[in-house]
């Protein structure tokens, strides 16, 4: 069984998540002073919210919500906030591209059993797969709210391998995030690989700069 990361592994989300913060800026003039620094600020507040909600702090919902109070520096409504949000986001899901390797890849396993781990929340992400037209290669999109646990815990990884049916040395794991997944997918007993499309560095026996290098790993 071979699992996938989605975000910034099959999807290029922080070209998309950036973009779309600029667009979005140039909107809020009389609250965002400069449009060209807001995605470093936008890629900040994600990060610390989104990390807020895997901790069970936030709901995915009020994560975004909190975003767009602090980026704007509004005291707006739960309603205010989920309509402005909504602004952004379809700015963002209308430049969401694969890598560009992501579907002939896919096409080549595509007689092997695939799924996803990702730390997103699984309504989200199950759309964003199919958005991508790419949700039909998976037989299990596995989330914290199905493992009661974010990655890197070795609980979200070792649920998707029971759902796999499958011992845990039997699965492969690929992703992006060198903590998260390659190290968490590591201490599960998944054969762990980073997906270093940036060439940095940190200890790793298992690496590759795009997918194309993983095909090779199985042959």
């Amino acid at each position: 069984m071979i699992f996938f990361d989605i975000d910034d592994t099959l999807l290029d989300y922080k070209t998309s998540q950036d973009f779309a913060a600029l667009e979005f800026a140039k909107k809020y003039p009389d609250h965002i002073a400069d449009p060209n620094e807001f995605p470093q600020v936008w890629d900040a507040l994600a990060e610390r919210h989104i990390g807020r909600y895997l901790k069970g702090e936030l709901s995915f919902q009020e994560q975004r919500r909190e975003r767009i109070r602090e980026s704007l520096g509004l005291a707006l409504s739960s309603q205010e906030a989920d309509s402005i949000f909504s602004e952004y986001y379809k700015i963002h899901e209308e430049s969401w591209r694969l890598f560009p390797e992501v579907e002939s890849v896919l096409l080549k396993l595509v007689d092997l059993s695939l799924g996803v781990i990702t730390n997103g929340d699984k309504e989200n992400q199950t759309h964003k797969l199919k958005k991508l037209g790419i949700f039909e290669y998976f037989d299990e999109v596995i989330t914290p709210d199905c493992a009661g646990a974010a990655k890197p815990a070795s609980t979200i990884f070792k649920l998707a391998a029971i759902r796999a049916k499958k011992p845990t040395e039997q699965c492969w794991y690929v992703g992006d995030n060198y903590n998260a997944d390659y190290l968490g997918a590591k201490q599960a007993g998944f054969k762990a690989v980073w997906l270093n499309r940036n060439g940095a560095d940190e200890p790793c026996d298992s690496q590759c700069q795009d997918l194309q290098g993983f095909l090779a790993k199985l042959s």
